[in-house]
């Protein structure tokens, strides 16, 4: 959706943003290799509408609207994860993105972000066994030390609903799900989207869509067998990506989680004290980049067949699969070793002084604090990070994850011989309803072949305004 001066904007005001984007694909040399690069769009699918349009050269609409195609043989994409919660378009944007890859398996790399990952709590989490249990039982955000628990929002919901059986009328699996969407997952709004979106595919009013139907969308859509898109979409996904010199992952490469994948055992919860000195045993090493990769992307299958095996909790509740792709998403039950929810910006500036002070005063706090991980953000200019890369011949880096502008901002250029690049641009304008407005992102891979090429930055500013900037060429 657009938006001028806070208001949804119409047809007439995305005009610049397509011209724009026609003009850009005529004015550009075709390449026999070109990667695109979108990422964050969290089913704001009109978003994705008009970052297609600006892809043009590379992936577009068929003639019929309903498929995405790739322009030519030598022609990539890659989608940096989080594909769903914030737009009524989570069901159809996974639908476009699975059947992509499907016909594309080799030119298409979908990743999994901490948004579609954390789904696959609701199989335990929102089970027949699980709902009986009592309110008091269900612990809350081990890793939001301000996040309520569920007697609390249950509480404010009696209230705000006078009901007269207080909380306990309220304890309802509707409501247990609103709850971890609202107060675990990050996304208040995401269960009306979900009933807006239900309603546009029967082609019915939102109305009409009930809350049941509301809540069995969500659990079937991560049930296994159930043939659910987020549960396709996990399935189709990578935790990294290496297209020749480019590595493409959700959030952020540190010192601390290059080269390590968490055990098969990790817990989704918070680490107990002295776990620092364990990282030996609670993470497997890779001393090469593409070993690594290989490393994540098994770690990701092992996890997905293991909750597949064992979807719901054991009869103790003390172990449920899948549980271990969870910590992975989570930063503090993994030590803050974490590639998909590491980042490197978060709305502020990330190379001052005080943010380089702030690093490593929370660092040294990792081994009495785990919750030390959650403040900070890692520094991409770490030259042992870019050595180790670059050894594996990477020479750019790409993410999203946390919102960096209204453009994709360049993190890093020549200091390191490590290009970083990141590309979410959900806070581009926070005067409009979904957070964006007219901003688009363009990220473009452009070379003889994948592992020479260089990075095309360009998109619109949510002002409107057109920005293009080329980066040297990458060997």
């Amino acid at each position: 959706r657009e938006c001028v001066n806070g208001a949804a904007g119409t047809a007439s005001t995305r005009a610049p943003v397509f011209a724009f984007a026609a003009g850009f694909c005529r004015g550009m040399a075709r390449y026999p290799v070109e990667v695109a690069y979108c990422t964050d769009v969290e089913g704001n699918l009109s978003y994705f509408e008009k970052w297609v349009e600006t892809a043009g050269r590379v992936v577009r609409f068929d003639s019929e609207g309903k498929e995405l195609e790739l322009m030519h043989e030598g022609a990539y994409f890659v989608y940096g994860g989080d594909v769903c919660d914030n737009g009524p378009g989570d069901l159809r944007l996974c639908q476009l993105l699975v059947s992509l890859k499907k016909r594309h398996p080799d030119r298409v790399a979908l990743l999994s972000g901490n948004r579609d990952l954390n789904k696959l709590r609701m199989t335990a989490e929102l089970d027949l066994t699980d709902l009986d249990r009592p309110m008091d039982e269900i612990a809350k955000p081990h890793w939001d030390v301000n996040a309520l628990t569920l007697r609390q929002h249950l509480e404010r919901v009696a209230t705000q609903k006078e009901l007269p059986g207080g909380v306990d009328e309220a304890n309802t699996r509707i409501e247990r799900l609103k709850y971890m969407l609202q107060c675990t997952m990050g996304c208040p709004k995401t269960f009306e989207f979900r009933r807006e979106e239900l309603g546009l595919l029967r082609e019915v009013p939102a109305a009409q869509v009930t809350d049941d139907d509301v809540f069995d969308s969500f659990l079937s859509g991560v049930t296994p067998g159930a043939g659910g898109l987020m549960r396709a979409y996990l399935e189709s996904s990578s935790l990294a990506a290496l297209l020749g010199n480019t590595l493409f992952v959700h959030g952020a490469v540190d010192a601390r989680s290059m080269g390590l994948v968490p055990v098969d055992e990790t817990r989704f919860e918070m680490p107990p004290p002295g776990a620092e000195a364990e990282v030996d045993t609670r993470f497997r090493r890779y001393e090469t980049v593409a070993a690594w990769v290989v490393g994540l992307n098994d770690f990701l299958r092992r996890g997905l067949a293991d909750h597949a095996k064992r979807p719901h909790w054991d009869a103790a509740r003390t172990s449920r699969g899948g549980e271990a792709l969870l910590a992975a998403q989570n930063r503090c039950a993994v030590l803050g070793r974490s590639i998909i929810a590491n980042c490197y910006s978060d709305g502020g500036n990330i190379t001052s002084d005080a943010a380089a002070a702030q690093l490593v005063t929370e660092s040294a706090a990792f081994a009495s604090d785990p919750l030390a991980c959650e403040r900070i953000c890692v520094d991409p200019k770490d030259a042992e990070v870019a050595a180790w890369l670059r050894s594996g011949g990477v020479r750019r880096l790409v993410v999203g994850h946390k919102p960096s502008g209204d453009c994709p901002a360049v993190l890093c250029s020549r200091y390191t011989g490590l290009e970083v690049i990141s590309a979410d641009l959900s806070y581009s304008d926070v005067k409009c309803a979904d957070n964006r407005g007219a901003a688009v992102a363009g990220v473009l891979l452009q070379g003889e072949t994948l592992h020479a090429n260089h990075a095309v930055v360009f998109g619109t500013l949510q002002d409107g305004r057109a920005h293009e900037a080329r980066l040297r060429t990458l060997g």
